[in-house]
C-alpha cells in the first residue's frame, strides 16, 4: 500500500511554524527593480517560453523588434515598425515570457509587477515547493513502475 501523500506533507512540513513566515521576502522582491533582485535571471529563463525571433508583440500592445539582426523584412515593414509609436527596436533576437498563460514580450515590463509577486510567492514557500515536487516524483515514478512495459514493434 502506497503511504498517504498528504501525511508525507505533514511529515515534511513538522518543526518548521517557528521558521520566519512573513512577507519580508516579498517584500524584497516588490521594492526592487526585477533586474536588481539576485533570483530574477532564473525566474526569467525559468518561465521563458525558450523562443526568440525578429519581433514580439506584447498583450499590452507594445512592439519589440529587432532590425539588424538579419532577419528577412517585408518590404516597409521596418518603417512602419520605426514610424509606430508602441514598436521599440531592440539589438538582440526578441524572447518572450510566459505569465499566468499569457506571452509577454521579455523586454516588456507590464509583466513585471505579476512576476515579482510569483517570485515573491515562491522565494516565500521554496521548502514547501520542494516537498510538493519531491512527493510528485515520487508518485509518477511509481504510477511508471506499475505501467505495462509495451516492446517495440518488430
Amino acid at each position: 500500500m502506497m503511504p498517504d501523500p498528504s501525511d508525507q506533507v505533514a511529515t515534511a512540513q513538522r518543526g518548521r511554524d517557528d521558521r520566519p513566515r512573513s512577507s519580508q521576502s516579498r517584500d524584497v522582491v516588490s521594492a526592487v527593480a526585477p533586474s536588481d533582485h539576485p533570483a530574477w535571471n532564473s525566474f526569467e529563463r525559468g518561465f521563458s517560453t525558450r523562443t526568440v525571433g525578429a519581433m514580439r508583440f506584447c498583450p499590452c500592445g507594445r512592439i519589440f523588434y529587432n532590425p539588424n539582426g538579419g532577419w528577412d523584412w517585408d518590404e516597409g515593414e521596418l518603417e512602419a515598425l520605426a514610424a509606430n509609436a508602441e514598436a521599440t527596436a531592440v539589438e538582440w533576437a526578441c524572447g518572450e515570457v510566459r505569465i499566468d498563460g499569457a506571452e509577454y514580450a521579455l523586454d516588456c515590463t507590464c509583466w513585471h509587477a505579476r512576476g515579482r509577486q510569483i517570485l515573491g510567492w515562491l522565494l516565500n514557500h521554496d521548502e514547501e515547493i520542494a516537498a510538493f515536487l519531491t512527493l510528485e516524483k515520487k508518485r509518477k515514478q511509481g504510477e511508471a513502475a506499475r505501467s505495462p512495459v509495451v516492446e517495440d514493434a518488430p
